[in-house]
């Protein structure tokens, strides 16, 4: 015999003992039951299974839905707070923007006036605003004065040498002090 027919003879007997098996198994009514009831408790323990995983996968449904709530309000405290701080810095700019204007305004006034200034203590002439800018007040008053300027300390001694003189085409009521001597005062 040759080992093809030999391995095809074993392969058949093979096929032949599982079918033996198979039908020593169909004819034996004692292992069909109790291979039914194992495959019984086996359906019944995966359909358990199969409901606690259900009840599980629902839970964490419920959990997922309260997180994502719970997300959903945290992000819409933090827009709000991002809309809020939006506002401040718009309204901070705003304000930012407004006392620059007023800064830039009382430099064009502070200028005008020394200029002003100038021009009635006659010191234009000897100023070229090319050549170096504005003498600063302390310098501006030591210079139409005479002298330094002291601060105003509600009246002193120092103001009876000091004449108030209306000042043509500025704010009306204002004046300029300028010293004089006690011989040239008016009386």
């Amino acid at each position: 015999m040759s080992d093809n027919t030999a391995t095809a003879l074993a392969a058949s007997l093979d096929g032949l003992e599982g079918l033996t098996h198979w039908i020593r198994f169909v004819t034996d009514h004692k292992a069909i039951g109790l291979r039914i009831e194992e495959l019984v408790a086996l359906t019944k323990r995966a359909i358990e299974a199969q409901a606690a995983a259900e009840r599980a996968e629902g839970k964490l449904a419920g959990a997922k839905a309260a997180h994502d709530a719970e997300c959903a309000e945290r992000q819409a405290e933090a827009e709000a707070a991002v809309a809020l701080s939006a506002g401040r810095i718009a309204e901070a700019e705003r304000k930012e923007a407004r006392l620059l204007k007023i800064a830039k305004d009382v430099a064009e006034h502070d200028e005008r006036l020394r200029l002003e200034i100038m021009r009635f203590s006659n010191l234009m002439p000897h100023f070229d605003s090319k050549l170096q800018g504005l003498p600063s007040w302390d310098a501006l008053a030591a210079e139409v004065f005479d002298k330094p300027v002291a601060p105003d300390d509600g009246g002193s001694a120092a103001d009876d040498d000091l004449e108030r003189v209306p000042v043509e085409n500025l704010v009306a009521g204002s004046t300029i002090s300028r010293s004089v001597s006690r011989t040239m005062r008016r009386g």
